[in-house]
């Protein structure tokens, strides 16, 4: 005798699986976008410059450091000065006009250094900002730097000032000889 309690239905069971199949690719390829928007996001940042300045003091002047913090060199970077200070700052107006006409290349973590004529008294009364507008890579950042700074930091000489005072005893003493 032949027992046929409930008769499989093979098509429907298949159609199910089917459709639990398609679900599970749907959520598969969602989560692979996710993933591949989430690289490309990181390739971005990880190839594209990063440039900000401040401003150091040195002995004679104040400097604009133009700096790229990135492992891919800037091309093409503009550089805008605005003075919103009451400083009159020595050739300002002709260092900002051959800025507007230039670009600057700056190699990855390397950076540029414009003078900016104020000597920097430390107990000097020095009051405003000057705003830096950089342009690259299609973006436009501003930076305030305030001339405070001037009275907060300290400078110390950079390798090739070294070279250039220890140049100057040298010929001192080779004059006295």
């Amino acid at each position: 005798m032949m027992f046929n309690l409930c008769p499989i239905d093979w098509s429907g069971i298949a159609a199910i699986v089917s459709f639990i199949m398609v679900i599970l690719t749907a959520i598969t390829l969602n989560h692979n976008r996710k993933q591949l928007k989430e690289l490309k996001r990181q390739w971005d940042a990880q190839n594209t410059p990063i440039i900000s300045c401040s401003l150091e003091k040195r002995s004679e002047s104040l400097i604009l450091d133009i700096h790229n913090s990135s492992q891919v060199p800037a091309h093409k970077v503009k550089v805008q000065l605005e003075n919103h200070s009451t400083e009159n700052i020595f050739h300002f107006d002709e260092t900002n006009q051959l800025m507007a006409e230039m670009s600057f290349e700056i190699p990855p973590f390397s950076s540029k250094l414009v003078p900016i004529w104020i000597t920097p008294y430390i107990d000097g009364d020095y009051t405003g900002y000057i705003t830096v507008v950089l342009d690259y890579n299609g973006r436009q950042e501003s930076f305030d730097l305030y001339l405070k700074e001037i009275n907060l930091t300290t400078w110390q000489y950079t390798t090739k000032e070294l070279c250039k005072r220890v140049e100057g005893v040298e010929d001192a003493i080779k004059k006295i000889k």
